[in-house]
């Protein structure tokens, strides 16, 4: 018998990694603990960034009307979701990387951009010092529902995709005295990993840093034994 599989990104991309795992077979559902909300944001005056990095796609379908004023810039993306919701925006991508952000900021620094715009969110990992960050939204804590709290008590597989959701969850736990013992979790990265704590079923980390990994390891440790 299968686990089901809990999301807790927020919307729209929960529903999105619902239906991945659904098309795997796994039975998922969606319990948002944080809501993107957009932030206002202008360019600095007198900056002399050449190139625009993007880590996060909801950076930029939250950019708004703004992103006219950086689209003639070469973009670098970390991941391909982040890349098409830059197409989508009318953005180029000349290089999309499959690791992170200090990945991003090599590739920049190789291709000789010594500043350059970080389009993210309000948490978000520094790309050094030649990095200007340009914060477009902020994903903020929500109340949970009871129905999480009591979906938490059964054997299940949880899908963390960012440190702040791995804390957010352990303190819930623990708060609320649920236990961890029958949770396994599948972080997206080795960083929501670590933020998740210990005490777990088990933790397992996505062989690549996107939605489509995250839910292939998802399905496979919800096909494993809860006991």
């Amino acid at each position: 018998m299968t686990r089901s599989a809990l999301v807790l990104r927020p919307e729209p991309g929960a529903a999105r990694t619902v239906a991945r795992l659904k098309a795997k077979g796994v039975s998922a559902r969606a319990m948002p603990l944080f809501a993107i909300e957009p932030r206002a944001w202008a360019l600095p005056e007198g900056s002399a960034a050449t190139a625009l990095a993007v880590t996060s796609a909801n950076a930029v379908r939250h950019a708004g009307d703004g992103l006219h004023h950086i689209s003639h810039l070469p973009l670098f993306a970390v991941g391909r979701a982040t890349a098409e919701a830059a197409s989508a925006a009318g953005l180029f991508p000349v290089w999309t990387g499959e690791g992170d952000a200090q990945d991003v900021a090599a590739a920049m620094a190789t291709a000789g951009h010594s500043q350059f715009y970080h389009l993210c969110g309000h948490d978000h990992v520094s790309l050094g010092a030649g990095a200007i960050p340009l914060v477009t939204y902020e994903a903020v804590q929500v109340s949970p529902p009871d129905s999480l709290l009591l979906a938490l008590r059964e054997a299940m597989v949880i899908l963390v995709h960012s440190p702040a959701a791995a804390r957010y969850l352990a303190a819930l736990v623990d708060e609320r005295g649920v236990g961890r013992s029958h949770l396994a979790i599948a972080a997206i990265s080795a960083n929501a990993a670590a933020a998740s704590g210990k005490g777990w079923q088990e933790v397992a980390i996505a062989a690549k840093k996107d939605d489509e990994a995250l839910t292939d390891l998802a399905a496979r440790l919800s096909s494993l034994k809860s006991g």
